[in-house]
């Protein structure tokens, strides 16, 4: 399979390199107290259905992480590897592990991140960012929901210039040239910072710019190839000086050779180059000998790796944990106390819960413990904290990719109709809490603040249709949107919010820009072009309303709305059968909504049928589920 935009292993390798034996590396490279940490990302199974599945990259990951716990790999220990994979790997995760990183790295120190997943890249007119993929990003809207090379790139950075760690970046995929690309270096960084950085930091990228990677059972039984070329040769294969290590220019030209010359590549007439930058001389790995025999006799490179300690026992904090992932938190913590509290009493607050206490806990004194480890260890309280901003995060993007992907029942919360009980607010709390517990920082903070300012305007539009005078709250969710705005302008689902707030002010020309923007950030997203074509309607513009309506259908066939405005336009315009044809088409996709139960009915009422429109206009939507 191939692997790239949506059909692209990315393995991305982020190697702040301090993982092999110490002795290995020349002189001045590597230093006596040094240590070595890794963050290991494999994604083959994607949240949104509409992002391609992959078969391998998860076993990419790991058996990139098998590899580092190998002697070849310098046998770090468990402690210093994280490993994602999967549901495990959302964005929220991967950035709360960046910051261990940057926390935790000294001087010399080595550091590899890999990442084997989907990448891509926003292009218009307007910017140009890479991404990766992570689990929970939605599949039209990037921007806050996915990580961003431009992030990776300043983590890189600032590990090797200011803490004067060890880079090493190895990327396998498309839509991230920009981490070995000219331009990786930075902007800003100039004179002894560039060499710095040309001094600590590698990147090698699987392919060029043009090209794609692949996946195939035939590599090892079921990996990506540059995987696993890239792991072969750091066991050993790439030593072709016979001096017992493998260098950066042994592992280019092993990576060069064998790609060039694969007889799976060659069957698929598929072209793969990979591109490497940094210093020739950097040694990466020690050469495992009774491996490198078995890779000879074709035996399978991925066995039996030594290193494997046995599971740490379970511990309070583990406890925790198990009792809530999986779990909705909005329903088993009390959010708007929690959000009212000093950021060190949040963790300890919750423990406390009664609400989560009597719902939850079977093991009470287990919490106790937990409690007493919180307040005693400082260490122990930021690691539970990042954990519970993963989660409270996740929670919250679980929420905006169903408003994103068109979800029925997600639609219908936002429904002025079901004002009353949506509780929109406690999303925004949710999410005021993760900004109280992340670190101030790191760009994830970011992410938090700008989703805690749009969940709060949310919850305000939610509850306009029940004042007496909207238009105050109208104001104040403006208010919350753009300073969301403000800190990423880019943010297409925000651009949408702030256009059915100026439609709730009756301006429609703020309202036609924003959604237009939206439409421009992310040219899949079938919602923005919907409610263009709902202004148009009430515009009177029928034209352009069907043509909106249609964009809308070409990006989701599925999404009901751009059904009803085609509907109520050939309503308007007197076509009562396709009027009606389309609004049964709408609630043949939703059965929830009302409007287009009630616009049949007036279509009834046009047609004289008039017994069958009573049945539109007097019984509720779920119980019209066949019509």
């Amino acid at each position: 399979m191939k692997k790239g935009a949506f059909g692209l292993t990315l393995s991305i390798i982020f190697t702040w390199l301090v993982g092999v034996p110490y002795s290995l590396l020349s002189q001045g490279q590597l230093g006596v107290s040094s240590k070595v940490y890794a963050l290991v990302i494999g994604i083959s199974d994607y949240q949104n259905e509409g992002i391609d599945k992959l078969d391998f990259a998860h076993k990419d990951a790991e058996a990139f992480a098998d590899y580092l716990k190998s002697n070849a790999g310098g046998a770090v220990p468990d402690s210093n590897i994280v490993l994602l994979q999967n549901e495990k790997a959302t964005f929220a995760a991967i950035y709360n592990a960046w910051d261990w990183l940057l926390e935790t790295c000294k001087e010399n120190d080595l550091v590899y991140f890999y990442f084997s997943g989907h990448g891509d890249m926003v292009n218009s007119t307007m910017y140009k960012l890479g991404f990766l993929i992570s689990y929970n990003t939605p599949r039209s809207n990037y921007i806050n929901n996915a990580v961003r090379i431009e992030d990776l790139n300043n983590y890189a950075n600032t590990l090797s210039v200011k803490t004067k760690a060890k880079v090493i970046l190895i990327t396998d995929a498309c839509h991230s040239g920009n981490l070995a690309g000219s331009d990786f270096k930075g902007n800003l960084l100039v004179g002894e910072q560039l060499k710095t950085i040309q001094n600590n930091e590698i990147r090698i990228t699987s392919c060029a710019p043009d090209q794609l990677s692949v996946e195939d059972k035939k590599w090892g039984g079921g990996r990506g190839v540059f995987s696993y070329y890239l792991v072969n040769g750091l066991i050993g294969m790439a030593d072709k000086e016979k001096d017992g290590t493998v260098s950066v220019k042994d592992i280019s030209n092993y990576l060069q050779t064998s790609l060039s010359n694969d007889v799976v590549l060659k069957q698929k007439k598929h072209r793969q180059t990979p591109i490497i930058k940094g210093m020739d001389d950097f040694k990466l790995s020690k050469v495992d000998p009774t491996k490198v025999s078995a890779l000879q006799n074709d035996v399978s490179p991925i066995t039996a790796m030594e290193g494997d300690l046995p599971p740490l026992p379970p511990d309070p904090s583990a406890y925790f944990f198990y009792l809530i992932e999986g779990r909705e938190p909005e329903k088993l913590f009390q959010f708007k106390l929690l959000s009212s509290l000093q950021p060190k009493d949040i963790s300890l607050a919750m423990l406390d819960d009664t609400l989560f206490r009597n719902r939850m806990v079977p093991e009470k004194n287990m919490l106790d413990k937990l409690k007493q480890k919180l307040q005693s260890n400082p260490d122990a309280l930021k690691r539970f904290n990042r954990k519970l901003v993963d989660i409270l995060s996740t929670r919250g993007q679980d929420i905006i990719n169903l408003y994103l992907s068109g979800d029925e029942q997600e639609m219908e919360r936002r429904r002025y109709y079901n004002s009353v009980q949506n509780d929109y607010e406690v999303y925004a709390k949710m999410f005021e809490v993760a900004v109280k517990l992340a670190d101030a920082k790191s760009p994830l903070s970011n992410i938090l603040q700008i989703k805690y300012r749009y969940f709060s305007g949310v919850a305000l539009r939610l509850q306009i249709p029940l004042a007496k005078d909207p238009l105050p709250l109208i104001e104040q969710a403006l208010e919350f949107q753009n300073a969301a705005l403000q800190l990423e302008e880019n943010a297409a689902y925000i651009h949408n919010e702030l256009g059915l707030l100026y439609k709730m002010k009756q301006n429609f020309a703020k309202a036609i820009s924003s959604f237009t923007t939206a439409t421009e950030i992310a040219p899949t997203w079938a919602i923005p072009w919907s409610n263009l074509s709902n202004i148009a309607l009430r515009q009177k513009k029928y034209d352009e309303g069907l043509q909106n309506s249609w964009k809308a259908i070409e990006r989701q066939g599925s999404y009901s709305a751009p059904y009803v405005n085609i509907g109520s336009i050939y309503e308007e315009q007197g076509n009562y059968l396709l009027a009606e044809e389309y609004l049964r088409k709408s609630i043949e996709l939703n059965s929830r909504h009302y409007v287009p139960f009630e616009r049949l009915g007036y279509v009834y009422m046009h047609t004289t049928q008039y017994s069958l429109a009573d049945s539109f206009f007097m019984k509720p939507p779920s119980e019209k589920k066949r019509i």
